[in-house]
This record gives structure tokens, sequence and C-alpha cells, in this order.
């Protein structure tokens, strides 16, 4: 009996180890924003204001075993602007467009399992933009 007391003593000890060795560092504000203003950029919108708020891990529920690491980004408030390509040129244009602004959005990503381990939106909720 006393035996297994001190099984369970160290497997108590050592199993935090192992679940701080799997977990890994969240991406920096910088980071998110780089991501964020890049997403919008290809899909020809311009972020004029961006409020980033908490980068909290996955739920555990939406975790994938063995999967690459994903963080949920709390957007406070973002601003976009349209920007027009004029088809002449294939530039843009620097006619101002409306803005549109967004409050209380997440923002899913997840780490990419290429050597560059390089960070992509894998969701958005809190924001329609076509």
């Amino acid at each position: 009996m006393k035996y297994s007391g001190h099984v369970l003593s160290l497997l108590l000890a050592i199993l935090p180890c192992f679940s701080l060795l799997g977990c890994s560092a969240a991406p920096s504000e910088n980071t998110v924003k780089e991501v964020i203003l890049n997403y919008f950029d290809v899909r020809h919108y311009r972020v004029i204001a961006i409020d980033i708020g908490e980068i909290k891990t996955m739920p555990m529920g939406e975790k994938q075993y063995m999967g690459s690491p994903g963080y949920d980004v709390d957007v406070r408030s973002i601003t976009l602007e349209v920007n027009k390509i004029t088809e002449a040129e294939g530039s843009r244009s620097d006619d101002r467009s409306p803005q549109i602004t967004f409050n209380n959005a997440t923002v899913r990503i997840k780490q990419g399992t290429t050597q560059d381990k390089d960070w992509t939106i894998v969701n958005i909720t809190g924001m329609a933009v076509p």
C-alpha cells in the first residue's frame, strides 16, 4: 500500500511537466496584427485601425491531437476600407472608399506545419466581409 502512494505522488508531480512541454508560445500581438493585415490586404481591404484584445489558446474540445497550435484572438475593434483596383493599371486607386468598423470579433489563427511555421487565419467570427 505504501508503494502505490509513492507512485501516485510521483505521477502527480510529473504529469504537469508533460502538459507544459506540449504547449507552444502564443504569437505576439505584433505577429497577430501582421497576420490580420496580410489576410485583408490580399482580399483588397486595408486595415485602417485595429485593437487587439486577449490572445488565448483554443478550447480543449476543438484542439486536434498532434495538430498545429491554434489561438483565438479577441479583436475589440477593426476598421476596414476597400482598396479599389483600377483595371487599366492593375494598381490600387487612391480614391477614398467607405470604411466599415466591426467590434467584438474573434479571429482564430493556427501555426503552419511547413518549415517556416507561418501563422494563418482559419476562422473569423463577428465580421461580415464579402
